[in-house]
């Protein structure tokens, strides 16, 4: 959301006014910074998630043993072989930030979505969320 990159970065308060004023005039995709750029955008995650911005079941992790993943487009996999499938080294996993509900993971971020909230004509709000190229790291 560039919100390090301004002269001021905006406070928490700030950012969440905002947040609900882009969806109040019917923003459909709004673009949320990484949670580890710095502690404003992780209190700002966990607001928008404690806020019930976010669905109340869905949470933000790493991976977890018994992760499984409905691929874009069909096919259940387990995490790890999605990730081996993907070409993501080992060494990187467990830094990938995951939503899941339970081990049901809907988004591996900067990776792919789950065919399970993939963007329909029924979609109201869709929450876009950008990660790095974890091949860099």
């Amino acid at each position: 959301d560039g919100n390090q990159s301004l002269v001021e970065p905006m406070s928490l308060e700030t950012k969440v006014q905002f947040f609900k004023l882009l969806l109040a005039v019917g923003f459909k995709e709004i673009e949320v910074g990484f949670p580890a750029a710095s502690e404003t955008e992780y209190a700002f995650l966990r607001t928008l998630i404690d806020g019930g911005l976010i669905p109340e079941e869905a949470v933000v992790r790493t991976c977890r043993s018994g992760d499984k993943f409905k691929k874009f487009g069909g096919g259940t996999k387990s995490l790890g072989d999605f990730f081996t499938d993907k070409k993501i080294p080992v060494r990187l996993r467990h830094s990938i930030p995951l939503i899941a509900c339970g081990s049901e993971v809907l988004v591996v971020c900067g990776v792919e979505i789950s065919e399970c909230v993939k963007v329909t004509p029924q979609t109201k709000n869709v929450l876009r969320i950008c990660a790095y190229d974890y091949s860099k790291l």
